[in-house]
């Protein structure tokens, strides 16, 4: 699976953490940069939010210690959440061993896969599609943009958490952020968002703008038309309109995103592992 020509797998494991540390302490109601003598990375938390709750970007330029995965396991724990620390595949045996050390398990893995946007972008025909730009400015579309995305990432039985219906939000109203609604026929169907930042791989290196593809959402009755790849597509276009070089988009291993972006050009450049405290047992996770 290819990847984008001028960027390694380092450079763009880098450029990704990057963002998602900025993507952490701008969004987040509370975050802390983590001292390289500690390891480095961002650790935040917002109630009620799992993925603004933990630490990332961590073991990149200087080896996570003992000290730092415990400060990080202290931060969240005792602002009532689930303590995480996320490395990447290649932050090496020693880090994994410190995590284990206080008390994280591994629980799930996410692929970064990324394509180079001067590749051809194919639109496929989806009878009946329009897709809109969210007006962030709308308080109703944007509520209900935000509800239909977190309402398609909460497991089947559990309540939709008004914390992550807020990040939604928040996501969608940052300057970086573009958002996107479909409809088939004029029926709400689908919705996804996207970040365009530039970033440089490594101190001193000029700086690579990229499209972050993230939160696409497809109505179950919507689904099996070739919706998501229009999203992934849609998506695609704009950041070639705003100077994007290269895109990215993470999910979990063997999910329709991943096959769905694969078709797309898409190949995988690292993989993201979430390292959490056990959840506890007999009652709903916590998660922050």
């Amino acid at each position: 699976m290819p990847r984008p020509a001028q960027l390694d797998s380092t450079a763009i494991m880098r450029i990704n953490e990057g963002r998602q540390m900025k993507v952490l302490a701008e969004l987040a109601d509370e975050h802390e940069h983590i001292a390289p003598a500690m390891g480095g990375g961002t650790v935040a938390f917002m109630q009620g939010t799992h993925w603004l709750c933990g630490a990332i970007g961590c073991n990149i330029d200087s080896p996570l210690t003992l000290e730092g995965a415990r400060h990080i396991y202290e931060y969240v724990d005792s602002r009532g959440g689930r303590p995480r620390i996320d490395l990447t595949d290649q932050a090496g045996k020693d880090a994994f061993k410190v995590v284990a050390r206080v008390g994280l398990q591994l629980e799930h893995a996410e692929r970064v896969l990324a394509r180079d946007l001067a590749q051809p972008i194919e639109m496929p025909d989806v009878p009946g599609l329009t897709i809109e730009r969210l007006d962030i400015t709308d308080q109703d579309a944007l509520d209900r943009h935000a509800r239909f995305t977190i309402g398609g990432f909460t497991p089947p039985g559990q309540a939709m958490s008004e914390g992550e219906v807020e990040s939604a939000k928040r996501a969608q109203r940052h300057p970086r952020s573009r958002g996107f609604s479909a409809f088939i026929d004029g029926q709400f169907a689908a919705t996804c968002g996207m970040e365009v930042i530039s970033i440089a791989p490594f101190p001193g290196d000029e700086l690579v703008l990229v499209a972050s593809l993230w939160g696409a959402v497809v109505g179950e009755q919507f689904r099996r038309r070739g919706l998501q790849q229009a999203l992934i597509a849609q998506r695609l276009k704009q950041g070639v309109a705003e100077g994007c070089t290269v895109a990215v988009i993470e999910c979990e291993p063997g999910i329709p995103t991943e096959r769905n972006s694969t078709r797309a050009g898409f190949g995988l450049a690292y993989t993201r592992l979430a390292f959490k405290a056990p959840a506890s047992e007999g009652s709903p996770e916590q998660i922050g």
